[in-house]
Protein backbone atom coordinates (compact mmCIF):
# COMPACT_ATOMS: atom_id res chain seq x y z
CA UNK A 1 0.00 0.00 0.00
CA UNK A 2 1.34 3.47 -0.83
CA UNK A 3 1.12 5.80 2.01
CA UNK A 4 1.91 8.76 -0.08
CA UNK A 5 -2.18 8.27 -0.90
CA UNK A 6 -3.44 8.79 1.93
CA UNK A 7 -4.91 12.33 2.52
CA UNK A 8 -3.11 14.14 5.59
CA UNK A 9 -4.06 13.18 8.81
CA UNK A 10 -5.29 9.82 8.50
CA UNK A 11 -2.31 7.83 7.77
CA UNK A 12 -2.17 4.72 10.09
CA UNK A 13 -0.43 5.90 13.43
CA UNK A 14 -1.32 9.54 12.47
CA UNK A 15 -4.34 11.42 15.19
CA UNK A 16 -7.54 12.29 13.47
CA UNK A 17 -8.05 15.22 11.34
CA UNK A 18 -10.19 18.51 12.82
CA UNK A 19 -13.68 17.33 11.92
CA UNK A 20 -13.32 14.23 13.71
CA UNK A 21 -11.83 15.21 16.34
CA UNK A 22 -14.51 17.79 16.79
CA UNK A 23 -17.18 14.74 16.34
CA UNK A 24 -15.75 12.45 18.72
CA UNK A 25 -15.77 15.43 21.10
CA UNK A 26 -19.18 16.09 20.58
CA UNK A 27 -20.28 12.63 20.66
CA UNK A 28 -18.37 12.15 23.89
CA UNK A 29 -20.21 15.08 25.53
CA UNK A 30 -23.37 14.60 24.22
CA UNK A 31 -23.56 10.61 25.56
CA UNK A 32 -22.05 11.71 28.83
CA UNK A 33 -25.24 14.11 29.37
CA UNK A 34 -27.12 11.10 27.90
CA UNK A 35 -25.96 8.32 30.43
CA UNK A 36 -26.26 10.98 33.39
CA UNK A 37 -29.91 11.26 32.19
CA UNK A 38 -30.58 7.86 31.82
CA UNK A 39 -29.39 6.91 35.48
CA UNK A 40 -31.07 9.18 36.56
CA UNK A 41 -34.09 7.66 34.90
CA UNK A 42 -32.94 4.23 36.41
CA UNK A 43 -33.07 5.84 39.99
CA UNK A 44 -36.46 7.46 39.45
CA UNK A 45 -37.61 4.26 38.14
CA UNK A 46 -36.36 2.02 40.92
CA UNK A 47 -36.27 4.18 43.99
CA UNK A 48 -39.61 6.38 43.38
CA UNK A 49 -41.77 4.07 41.30
CA UNK A 50 -39.96 0.98 41.65
CA UNK A 51 -41.19 -0.62 38.58
CA UNK A 52 -38.75 -0.94 35.36
CA UNK A 53 -41.59 0.06 32.28
CA UNK A 54 -40.96 -0.52 28.99
CA UNK A 55 -39.89 2.69 27.94
CA UNK A 56 -36.92 2.09 30.07
CA UNK A 57 -36.01 -0.77 28.22
CA UNK A 58 -36.32 1.15 24.90
CA UNK A 59 -34.57 3.77 25.98
CA UNK A 60 -31.37 1.67 27.17
CA UNK A 61 -31.39 -0.05 23.98
CA UNK A 62 -31.18 2.88 22.10
CA UNK A 63 -29.02 3.88 24.38
CA UNK A 64 -26.68 1.23 23.44
CA UNK A 65 -26.91 0.79 19.55
CA UNK A 66 -26.02 4.24 20.01
CA UNK A 67 -22.50 3.56 21.62
CA UNK A 68 -21.79 0.70 18.98
CA UNK A 69 -23.13 2.79 15.70
CA UNK A 70 -20.42 5.40 17.15
CA UNK A 71 -17.81 2.60 18.04
CA UNK A 72 -18.43 0.89 14.66
CA UNK A 73 -18.39 4.13 12.67
CA UNK A 74 -14.76 5.65 14.50
CA UNK A 75 -13.02 2.07 13.91
CA UNK A 76 -14.32 1.24 10.13
CA UNK A 77 -13.94 4.48 9.44
CA UNK A 78 -9.59 3.82 9.59
CA UNK A 79 -10.48 0.47 8.22
CA UNK A 80 -12.05 1.63 5.03
CA UNK A 81 -9.80 4.18 4.36
CA UNK A 82 -7.03 2.05 4.32
CA UNK A 83 -8.73 -0.64 2.16
CA UNK A 84 -9.94 2.19 -0.20
CA UNK A 85 -6.34 3.42 -0.53
CA UNK A 86 -4.80 0.22 -1.05
CA UNK A 87 -7.33 -1.34 -3.85
CA UNK A 88 -5.93 0.94 -5.87
CA UNK A 89 -2.23 -0.39 -6.24
CA UNK A 90 -4.11 -4.37 -5.71
CA UNK A 91 -5.80 -3.90 -9.20
CA UNK A 92 -2.70 -3.07 -10.65
CA UNK A 93 -0.83 -5.54 -9.89
CA UNK A 94 -3.40 -8.01 -10.64
CA UNK A 95 -3.29 -6.78 -14.40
Amino acid sequence: MDLSQLPPGNAPGLAYNSLQNGTIIAFGVTYALCTLFIALRYVQATAIVKKVELDLVILTLAYLAALVYFVTMVTCESRLLLIGCALPSMLTRRQ
